[in-house]
């Protein structure tokens, strides 16, 4: 339940930032609970469970490397609808548009990092 706890922070904020169902938001309530909270939440829930189902066939690395990645690309996107989707490469920036950028430079050298530690962590001894 590691992974979900974890979600709860940002779910929060971005439900109550974009998901309110207030007259400038442009998401539905239900949806955007559907979307921001209780799909998150249940990808993380799955999540661990997964990982402990695996942590006999898994190294240390390997489970962090997971973790690391599944939390990186869900704050990723929950803070790009945060911040409205404010790429780099949109003809008008506002404010939120560095954010944006340098959090996506640093959530991509994350994902790299995570991937080269999963594919040079040996698996889990066995026996």
């Amino acid at each position: 339940m590691l992974m979900a706890l974890i979600a709860v922070p940002i779910c929060g904020k971005t439900i109550r930032s974009v998901g309110s169902g207030s007259s400038d938001s442009d998401w539905y309530p239900l949806l955007g609970w559907g979307l921001l909270v209780a799909v998150p939440l249940a990808l993380g829930v799955l999540g661990t469970v997964w990982l402990i189902s695996q942590r006999e066939r898994q190294s240390g690395g390997r489970f962090s490397a997971t973790a690391l990645l599944f939390t990186t690309v869900l704050y990723f996107v929950l803070n790009s609808v945060l911040c409205d989707w404010a790429w780099p490469w949109n003809p008008e920036w506002t404010d939120r548009t560095p954010n944006q950028t340098i959090f996506m430079v640093f959530a991509g050298t994350l994902c790299v990092a995570a991937l080269i530690s999963f594919l040079i962590s040996p698996k889990a001894e066995t026996g």
